[in-house]
């Protein structure tokens, strides 16, 4: 691309242990480029500046730098305080929306990130509370091309959404992400929405709303001229939501849950995805691949695997009826012992407990 003009100076993101490795894959297949291979020495204090001076000054065909190393550069202040200052904005949307209609779950959960959105804004205001270098910005590093891979790890974003309780939706965000956005909207502003590559096996594995953060990420204008640049006109077209009855953590009884469940429209999704998306399926790559067999064994619980689920069940019924403080018990944590229990008791009572699950698994495997 460099070579036909089209891009000056890129930046491939990689995961930091390996920086090195991906830097010399390129020197293999490009023996005669130049290429700026960054270590983690390279942000020590006292190197920092030289760091940033040869990013600004040297005419690097690639600059290679990890994930960690790539969020301790800062876009712009005005560039934060604006992207922060659009996402309030955006939340007092939902905020009016949810009180309108009584709908208290939506608002909570909007006036939580609305706060946290806030306590951002604060942290970049102030600059002596930075932990990062802020004597150069991101847009004055001259790059104008973004790699980034291994990216589904900027894929945990909750979307602004007026849905309120809705599961199989992204509910946290990360700062690094917010950090990644900021850098991928400074570089789209300036080249037509284009030089951004995202390099991912897994674009979608926890939550359906991953599918519209990848989209926002790369083609925000794409989804923009489709009328689909927010999350709750995607949902409409592409989403279904549904009310059904799930086990609860404990799987003593049935809830009734509202669920992002599913894609719908699917071909006119793949249509507007595969504007900017190459998709290399399993049968394409023809790697090697093990052969398998999926054996499901079943074990009866025993007495004490019993007693203790009881006792979770009742440790939930305790945290729903708010009796007792989220430092002490919570479902994260009941979650967990539930899934140890299933496995082998003897994580959680520290006894030599004989274990069903594990003694008929071992049998079928010699079997």
């Amino acid at each position: 691309m460099k070579d036909l003009g089209l891009i000056n100076k890129p930046m491939f993101v990689v995961p930091s242990s390996l920086t090195a490795q991906f830097g010399q894959e390129i020197m293999r297949f490009f023996p005669t480029r130049k290429v700026f291979v960054t270590t983690e020495q390279d942000f020590e204090k006292s190197r920092r500046r030289l760091f940033i001076s040869r990013i600004i000054t040297g005419d690097y065909d690639g600059i290679v730098i990890g994930h960690s190393q790539f969020q301790k550069i800062k876009v712009s202040q005005e560039r934060q305080v604006q992207f922060l200052n659009d996402k309030i904005a955006e939340m007092q949307d939902v905020l009016d929306y949810a009180e309108e209609n009584d709908d208290r779950i939506s608002y909570k959960q909007a006036k939580a990130l609305e706060r946290n959105y806030e306590a951002q804004l604060m942290k970049v205001r102030d600059s002596s509370q930075s932990r990062t270098d802020d004597f150069i910005d991101f847009e004055s590093l001259g790059v104008d091309m973004l790699f980034v891979d291994e990216a589904h790890k900027y894929k945990n974003v909750r979307p602004l959404t007026r849905l309120g309780n809705v599961a199989g939706i992204g509910n946290t965000t990360a700062q690094q992400n917010i950090d990644m956005e900021m850098k991928i909207r400074s570089i789209q502003e300036e080249h037509n929405y284009t030089n951004v590559v995202f390099a991912t096996g897994t674009p979608v594995s926890n939550s359906i709303s991953e599918m519209y953060t990848m989209m926002n990420y790369i083609q925000p204008d794409v989804l923009e001229d489709f009328g689909m640049d927010n999350f709750d006109a995607w949902v409409g077209a592409f989403g279904i939501i549904e009310n059904s009855l799930e086990l609860n953590p404990t799987g003593d009884k049935y809830v009734s849950r509202k669920r992002f469940s599913k894609f719908t429209n699917l071909p006119e999704l793949m249509a507007i995805y595969r504007i900017t998306t190459d998709i290399a399926m399993t049968e394409d790559l023809d790697l090697p691949v093990p052969e398998e067999e999926k054996i499901a064994v079943k074990s009866e619980l025993t007495d004490a695997q019993k007693e203790y689920l009881n006792l979770l069940v009742e440790r939930s019924d305790k945290i729903k009826s708010r009796s007792v403080d989220p430092t002490e018990d919570n479902m994260l944590k009941i979650t967990s012992e539930a899934r140890k229990l299933a496995l082998d008791m003897r994580p959680l009572t520290k006894k030599n407990t004989p274990c069903l699950t594990i003694t008929r698994c071992c049998k079928s495997l010699i079997e």
